[in-house]
């Protein structure tokens, strides 16, 4: 049951706007948190916990209010995290040309285009550390990062802390 619940959780929550990757990511370490749990009570616990994750993350998701533009951009870009996103493809996707797509990403979302992917990469790694087995290394190459040294350099400036300590604290903070 609590699997069952689980995966109604992510639908929902790709549905209200949670990016697939971070809901999936959610939902697998959720799942294999569960394998842990010794009672019923703990599960009923998880599942509560599990159940207002994800309505953080859509609250989260829904605070933006974007052009159609932008909106198609953000979207292009939470779908191809794991692969090198360029602004002229985004700009493709989003049906406008790439100078005025890093002018409108800018004056919408106050970060620079390079920036949000960049903000956007480290959010999916600290939800890959914390709710599932991945390793920085791993991680670092999934998420598109030149080398494992860069990616912790721009986890270090987004989070404050290293990729092993932030996972070492949050798996903690979850359990």
């Amino acid at each position: 049951m609590f699997i069952a619940g689980i995966t109604l959780f992510t639908r929902a929550a790709i549905e209200g706007g949670v990016p697939e990757e971070t809901a999936y990511a959610l939902s697998d370490g959720y799942i294999q948190t569960v394998e842990e749990c010794t009672n019923k009570s703990s599960i009923e616990k998880l599942s509560q916990k599990a159940a207002l994750r994800f309505a953080q993350e859509v609250q989260k998701s829904g605070m933006q209010h974007y052009s159609r533009e932008i909106e198609a951009a953000v979207k292009y870009i939470h779908l191809h995290l794991h692969v090198p996103v360029t602004l002229e493809e985004t700009a493709e996707a989003a049906g406008i040309s790439a100078s005025y797509l890093s002018r409108l990403f800018k004056k919408e979302t106050g970060m620079l285009f390079v920036d949000y992917i960049q903000k956007e990469r480290i959010e999916a790694a600290c939800n890959m550390l914390t709710y599932s087995d991945y390793t920085a290394a791993q991680i670092s190459e999934y998420l598109c990062f030149s080398t494992q040294s860069y990616f912790i350099k721009i986890f270090r400036k987004y989070t404050g802390t290293t990729p092993a300590k932030y996972k070492k604290y949050k798996v903690q903070d979850w359990k």
